[in-house]
């Protein structure tokens, strides 16, 4: 995901996921400076994808 983000946006860009999952191609934005968005409508997946990114965030502001 780092190298098709990397590949198409601009740091600072917004990335869009519309099928959140677990947020893998937010994860990604958010390490390359990108801002990420993402929607997931299955409550445990969606939990998941919070619990990821808030790792992701907390890693990239230690």
């Amino acid at each position: 995901m780092e190298r098709i983000i990397s590949a198409t946006t601009r740091p600072g860009d917004v990335v869009w996921e519309p099928f959140g999952g677990l947020a893998s191609a937010s994860a990604a934005a958010l390490r390359l400076g990108r801002m990420p968005y993402a929607a997931e409508i299955t409550p445990m997946f969606a939990g998941m994808a919070q619990d990821r990114l808030a790792r992701e965030v907390l890693r990239l502001t230690a």
